[in-house]
């Protein structure tokens, strides 16, 4: 149930969190300590615009919200916990800082380090400003590719699969992004998920509209997928940097709202 509440508040980072906040209603403050509780009458009355980080400004909204020390303290540990443990793309020490004075207890500040420690074990290696972990693929012609013949340019990442009704979706803007960015610092590649070779060039072959780099993962390169990048859902976008450094490793999909202004910022020289 903890997740629901940090899901929340990453719709309210991407500017989609009004229409939750007014669908609750005004809230009393809860007896006891009932995290779900607690966090929905917070949130009953959190303000339609943010201009600060959402995350931040949740927290000064809970200092209005919560008189009570001990739970005020608790509720924070135990919402920055989520936050920490749901950073795949970013380094979450940040979040740490935010409440690093406020947080007194002894037991609630080694919660949020062994959250910090099992996350950076865990993702640390694809945070933005590590060199992205290489790992191999294949061409049409079966040529065999990685990650280092790309430097020099922003490189965009889909990772898919023709079995994926998602991954299908993207192509449209797939294809608008591979023109939008035609000779540009800014490389599109599409790197499939799947295990037979001939499914996926038929399929190449039947949708001649993906005229942008088609590459199919292998077996060694697929390893790396699932034990570094933690690739267990697709679609799923990296960004990476003409250094060779990951700048997104969890990236927006191009259908969604935000990404031509993120990718725009994330590649502008």
């Amino acid at each position: 149930m903890m997740k629901r509440f940090l899901f929340i508040a990453i719709l309210f980072l991407a500017g989609l969190g009004r229409s939750y906040a007014d669908s609750i209603p005004t809230a009393h403050m809860p007896e006891g300590y009932d995290y779900d509780k607690l966090m929905e009458y917070v949130y009953s009355d959190m303000p339609e615009q943010v201009d600060t980080c959402y995350i931040q400004h949740l927290l000064q909204h809970m200092d209005l919200k919560i008189a009570r020390h001990d739970v005020r303290e608790r509720l924070k540990a135990d919402f920055i916990t989520d936050v920490i443990e749901d950073c795949i793309s970013e380094d979450p020490k940040r979040y740490l800082e935010m409440v690093d004075a406020d947080i007194t207890t002894d037991s609630l500040r080694e919660k949020l380090s062994n959250a910090y420690s099992r996350t950076a074990k865990k993702y640390g290696a694809i945070w933005a400003g590590k060199p992205a972990p290489n790992f191999t693929f294949t061409d049409t012609k079966g040529k065999v590719h990685s990650l280092k013949d790309f430097r020099g340019k922003y490189l965009f990442i889909d990772f898919w699969g023709t079995w994926c009704i998602p991954c299908l979706e993207e192509i449209p803007y797939m294809e608008k992004l591979e023109k939008d960015y035609k000779d540009s610092r800014v490389k599109i590649i599409s790197i499939a998920c799947d295990k037979k070779r001939e499914k996926w060039l038929n399929f190449l072959d039947k949708h001649k509209n993906m005229t942008w780099s088609q590459y199919l993962i292998t077996p060694e390169g697929d390893k790396v997928l699932d034990d570094v990048y933690y690739v267990i859902g697709i679609p799923r976008f990296v960004l990476i940097g003409p250094d060779g450094n990951i700048i997104n490793s969890d990236m927006t999909r191009p259908s969604d709202s935000d990404f031509k202004d993120f990718l725009e910022r994330a590649t502008k020289e």
